[in-house]
């Protein structure tokens, strides 16, 4: 990724999407379970991601869990891209 300009990109005219999740949860499963809207007493431990949009054409992208094998969807993994 270090090589790369460009894997990924929002669409023109779409402002970032941030995904909140629950930072404990995410640390200590491995699990990227959503958050709602920020909770008035100051309980939750959010951790932010930005959505970085689709895979460019001609560019490939995978997410690949600690044992390299495929992650499950809003699992902790490695990003892994070729192009």
């Amino acid at each position: 990724a270090e090589c790369a300009l460009a894997v990924s990109f929002a669409p023109l005219g779409q402002g970032l999407r941030v995904d909140r999740v629950d930072g404990d949860r995410l640390s200590h499963r491995g699990q990227a379970v959503p958050l709602p809207a920020p909770s008035a007493d100051g309980e939750q431990h959010p951790a932010s991601y930005v959505d970085c949009g689709r895979v460019l054409p001609e560019q490939a992208a995978r997410g690949v869990d600690p044992h390299r094998l495929h992650y499950s969807p809003r699992g902790d993994a490695a990003a892994w891209t070729a192009g």
